[in-house]
């Protein structure tokens, strides 16, 4: 738990895959090159811009 008395929960990509199977956690559209072994990278866009 952290000072705010939140529980951290880290879940393995097994264990991502078996939630997004049951319907527990949805993530659409995925990717298989974006699962890691205990995360997902997410995207949110095509486009970016950088400032010099």
């Amino acid at each position: 738990m952290d000072s705010g008395g939140t529980t951290i929960v880290i879940l393995s990509n097994k264990t991502i895959l078996k939630k997004i199977k049951e319907q527990e956690l949805i993530i659409e559209p995925l990717k298989q090159s974006q699962l890691q072994s205990a995360s997902i990278d997410l995207r949110i866009g095509n486009h970016f811009l950088t400032i010099d």
